[in-house]
């Protein structure tokens, strides 16, 4: 998802979009890896 919507957000607020989709990617796998009942798979 990150890598899907990054660059669009990174437009509207003006931000490097590289680096707000490496951000948001940490904190979504930080986000599922904390619970419990949801398994994170990388291909």
């Amino acid at each position: 998802w990150p890598a899907r919507v990054a660059a669009e957000l990174a437009a509207e607020l003006g931000v490097d979009a590289h680096r707000l989709q490496t951000l948001m990617d940490a904190r979504l796998r930080q986000h599922l890896a904390e619970r419990h009942d949801v398994r994170v798979q990388v291909a």
